[in-house]
């Protein structure tokens, strides 16, 4: 797949957790808004209160921060405690490469 625009490519993905879908299911796992909410909670996240809460759609740096090479560890460290955090770990590295 040919991607012309990276910036455009991460606001979508982004913007697909926070769908009205609410879920997004890769086999055994899922990805939902709800991950990154919880993920988002903790004082040490790399995720600002304007990143999960009244999202600008449009905001290139939210956008970046939620596939960060920080968050991306915030994650896989989180897997250990919460397995069912493994779609979000799997949507993050396949959409964020």
């Amino acid at each position: 797949m040919c991607v012309t625009d990276p910036k455009h490519l991460r606001k979508n993905t982004r913007n697909s957790i926070y769908s009205g879908a609410r879920m997004l299911s890769f086999g055994d796992s899922y990805v939902g808004f709800q991950h990154v909410f919880d993920l988002a909670n903790n004082p040490e996240s790399v995720l600002f209160h304007g990143d999960v809460y009244n999202v600008d759609r449009q905001d290139d740096s939210a956008a970046y921060r939620l596939f960060s090479p920080e968050f991306f560890l915030e994650v896989s460290n989180s897997i250990i405690s919460n397995y069912d955090n493994k779609g979000l770990f799997i949507y993050l590295y396949v959409f964020g490469k």
